[in-house]
Parts: C-alpha cells; structure tokens; sequence
C-alpha cells in the first residue's frame, strides 16, 4: 500500500506519483494508493494492518528531544504522528532488543569497528537468526535473561485491542526457522552522523 503527494504538499511532490504508480503495477491488482486529497491518515490507518510492503511518498516532521512526536504531513494539513501509529499497530518490541544488543556488542568488542559494518553485520545477524539461537543468545546474556519473562521472545505480537497483528508475508517454514528474517525486524535501523 502507499500514498504519495498529498495535497497541499508544500513542496509538491510530483515524482512520488509516478514512483508509486510505477510500484503498485509491480506488487500488481492488490496494491492500494492514495493520491492528493485522498492521501490521509484514515487511509494509511485502515490499509496498513493489511499491507506486506509501505511506501510513503510525503513530507514529515520530526522533533529530535521527543522522537514520538515525528509525524508524516497527509492531505489537508493533517499530521498523523509516531506516537498514534505505534498505539493502533503493534511495534514488537522483543526483535528490537534483540538486534539494539547485538548491534552494541559488535560495536565495542573492537575499538575499530565501523558502526555501518556493525549495523549491516547486525542485519544479517537478524536475517539468519533461528528461534532456538535467539533464546540462546538471550540466555547468554544476563541482562537479556532477566528481561525474558517480560514476553521476550514468548508469541505472536499483539495490537493494543488485543488482536495478533498480521506478519508481513513470509513462508511458513522460514518464519518457524528465521522468524527475524523479515525486513520489518531490521530494516528501520539507520545509523546518523557517520
């Protein structure tokens, strides 16, 4: 699903247009879009828990103190902010402890260490990553240890109605072996001011 140029854009964004309809045809007759107008939160709200892939061809807004209150800038002025996706959809929190650990270790075992060789080492860590290596590895790790009977790594996501939120596509079988496999689990960790 996506939505691009929502109107008034302030620059317009004309090329998010063609890039979006360009990538729908790619995805093919289930694909969902909005454009102009129709470009709001109430379209990415009901189209997201259903969506395997997201393109968001708008402007945002962040503040760097409170990164909950970035927000995307939809159709007539409307801004849908971090902080109210993060309550109506599930962020699994138990993936991302997982990989901010692992990202940490790589980075100090060796003074040297590049942070964007360890991010990408971290992604692909997470990429191979079995269900019987990750309880491993948080076994390993006291701190982590601790945190387990806190639901890491106990089931399926939840959103906050209490419904399991749906996974982006992925084969039976590599979401039993590889359940951090999906680009979802590390694909939005960036490094800045490197």
């Amino acid at each position: 699903m996506g939505l691009a140029d929502p109107a008034p854009s302030k620059p317009r964004l004309p090329g998010t247009r063609a890039e979006l309809r360009y990538v729908a045809e790619l995805f093919g007759p289930d694909s969902s879009t909005a454009y102009d107008d129709e470009a709001t939160g109430a379209f990415l709200l009901k189209e997201l828990p259903r969506a395997t892939h997201l393109y968001l061809g708008c402007h945002g807004r962040i503040r760097y103190d409170t990164p909950d209150n970035a927000s995307l800038l939809l159709a007539e002025g409307e801004e849908l902010s971090l902080a109210r996706i993060r309550r109506l959809i599930a962020i699994p929190d138990e993936p991302t402890v997982l990989f901010v650990s692992r990202f940490y270790e790589l980075l100090t075992t060796d003074p040297r260490q590049d942070p964007a060789r360890a991010l990408a080492r971290t992604q692909q860590w997470m990429r191979t990553l079995t269900r019987t290596g990750a309880r491993r590895y948080v076994a390993e790790r006291p701190a982590l240890k601790a945190r387990r009977g806190k639901a890491l790594l106990r089931g399926s996501e939840q959103q906050a109605s209490g419904r399991p939120t749906r996974p982006v596509r992925q084969p039976l079988r590599s979401r039993l072996t590889r359940p951090y496999a999906g680009p979802e689990y590390w694909a939005g960790f960036v490094l800045q001011g490197c």
